[in-house]
């Protein structure tokens, strides 16, 4: 076993190993949040429900529809995340605000918490050429038009169905 082969090899390095996962273990059970690199069940990820409504955004460059079926998984991932992520950005970046000033304010250091850190600005320009940038290289010639819509999907029965009509995105400009 490991913990026994560190203790056989190096005594201190087998205690500062035993307060490391003591610490993680107690932060996250007394806290509720991840202070460690050390992956626990459910980190990346959460449950999924077949009845769960499904973002999917289609994108049209050069006024041809991306297909992602015929891409590869990364690059799906490139059209699908991101995007989702910008939608997102603002919320998500609060919200670990909020989180991240609770725990900070232990420490006695939260005056060094300012929403500046935790709030970066983006404009929808910087994010659009650079999501250009990006489908350029997916699809491999220059995009001069660029559109993205958003649309909701549901599984029903066996089948995934659109539950209304695609709606484009405002945050990617011409």
């Amino acid at each position: 076993m490991f913990i026994k082969k560190l203790y056989r090899y190096s005594k201190t390095m087998f205690f500062a190993f035993t307060v490391f996962v003591l610490a993680f273990v107690v932060i996250n059970y007394k806290w509720g949040l991840v202070a460690t690199p050390v992956l626990q069940y459910g980190m990346f990820g959460g449950v999924f429900h077949s009845k769960d409504t499904q973002d999917v955004y289609i994108v049209e460059a050069n006024h041809k529809f991306i297909n992602n079926g015929k891409i590869s998984f990364t690059n799906r991932d490139i059209i699908q995340v991101y995007i989702d992520n910008y939608q997102r950005y603002k919320e998500l970046n609060w919200s670990a605000y909020n989180t991240m000033k609770k725990y900070i304010g232990y420490t006695g250091l939260s005056s060094f918490m300012t929403t500046d850190k935790f709030t970066p600005v983006i404009s929808d320009t910087t994010f659009t050429n650079w999501y250009r940038s990006k489908m350029e290289a997916i699809t491999g010639e220059p995009i001069t038009s660029l559109n993205v819509y958003l649309q909701h999907y549901v599984w029903q029965d066996t089948v995934l169905a659109a539950i209304d009509a695609p709606s484009k995105l405002t945050c990617i400009v011409p």
